[in-house]
């Protein structure tokens, strides 16, 4: 990986995400998996924006809210990441993905 990688936006790992869940921040957590994965299990409050349509719903993100994005392995959000702040949105990537979660915070089913 490039050491440019985390220039434009900061990385954070899922214990830092659950932190600022029990801190109640502000900020729209965002899993860029399939339908079907979201569906089985997914971390609280986080909305499914499927990486494979991005161009579909990339324009309609929310303008300074604070998005945090996280996938299966962290190679998708990185992606986007990359994208957006290169547009000027405020963005975080959950790095190592999803798949190794264990904590608090996940939840199953679509709701």
């Amino acid at each position: 990986m490039s050491g440019l990688q985390n220039i434009l936006y900061d990385t954070i790992t899922f214990r830092q995400l659950e932190q600022w869940m029990d801190e109640n921040a502000d900020m729209r957590i965002i899993d860029l998996r399939d339908p079907p994965s979201f569906e089985a299990s997914h971390f609280k409050r986080a909305v499914n924006l499927p990486y494979e349509n991005i161009d579909q719903w990339i324009t309609d993100l929310p303008w300074g809210e604070l998005l945090v994005f996280y996938c299966s392995r962290g190679s998708k959000s990185m992606m986007v990441c990359n994208r957006l702040s290169a547009a000027g949105y405020p963005v975080v990537n959950v790095a190592g993905g999803y798949r190794f979660y264990k904590g608090n915070y996940r939840e199953s089913g679509a709701g």
